[in-house]
């Protein structure tokens, strides 16, 4: 089964990675029971809560940009392929300059780290969204139920700390590559916009992260977004988006990997590619 999925967006091309996969229980979705979310999988064929990792590579011209760093060995077996996805494009990951991480949540940065704690990137620069640096990082950070997250984020803001560069939500990574302010899964959770010549992609890391159900039904609110009125506003806004303006996407956790384009279907959407 193919790890990699790639399209050309004017002079830039777009790999979305697929670094693992995993299942999660109903806890996942605090407003529905078990029957609400089991209907809505059954539409897709499935009996299980599925989500697949993703990362993204973008290779332009002057440099290669990686979005996100994958899991790393916290879901054991089931993640931390991305050396295989490298390999499946015939990619040496050194020559990666810049890692834009979208959110520090374990399964974006676990993969910064080898096995043994050190650095798998300790050249590359590293960006991040100010207000998602800011929360990780505030010595006053209010949120027990994120410590053990916290932890990992402190370890990675620590020891990459001289590489690290924060952006606003108007920074510009590279002359065709920018932030896109997505709030609400974490305070400074960002998608990636890719514009060249005219062509437009959008990465939107976790703006759903079970397919299966998000797409479905938008409004159905997720466990993990620390804001979740927010989350399920940006996803709305954002999904109406790219399925009226036909703008080529993918994310964190889409099946796939994929990169399509969203068409609208019953109450939701659908990916179409």
């Amino acid at each position: 089964m193919t790890k990699t999925c790639t399209k050309q967006i004017g002079d830039v091309k777009v790999t979305i990675l697929n670094d693992g996969h995993n299942v999660f229980g109903y806890d996942l979705f605090p407003d529905n029971s078990e029957d609400e979310i089991n209907a809505l999988l059954s539409k897709c064929g499935k009996t299980q809560i599925e989500t697949r990792f993703n990362c993204c590579l973008i290779e332009s011209e002057n440099e290669c940009i990686l979005i996100d760093a994958g899991v790393g060995n916290l879901f054991g077996e089931n993640a931390g392929h991305i050396n295989q996805a490298f390999a499946e494009i015939g990619f040496n990951p050194k020559s990666i300059s810049k890692v834009v991480f979208t959110h520090l949540h374990p399964d974006h940065i676990g993969g910064a780290f080898h096995n043994d704690g050190s650095l798998v990137y300790p050249n590359a620069e590293i960006i991040i969204d100010e207000n998602e640096y800011n929360f990780w990082t505030d010595p006053n950070f209010a949120v027990p139920a994120l410590n053990d997250w916290r932890k990992l984020a402190e370890q990675f803001t620590t020891e990459y700390d001289s590489n690290i560069t924060t952006l606003n939500k108007n920074g510009t990574i590279s002359p065709e590559v920018s932030f896109v302010e997505l709030y609400g899964h974490t305070p400074g959770h960002s998608g990636i916009r890719v514009e060249s010549n005219g062509h437009q992609f959008l990465y939107v890391t976790d703006l759903f992260v079970v397919q299966d159900v998000q797409l479905q039904n938008p409004s159905i609110r997720l466990g993990f977004d620390l804001d979740q009125d927010a989350g399920v506003k940006v996803r709305k806004k954002t999904l109406d988006m790219i399925s009226t303006d036909k703008i080529y996407f993918s994310g964190g956790h889409i099946f796939g990997p994929t990169i399509g384009l969203l068409d609208r279907h019953d109450n939701g959407y659908r990916v179409v590619e």
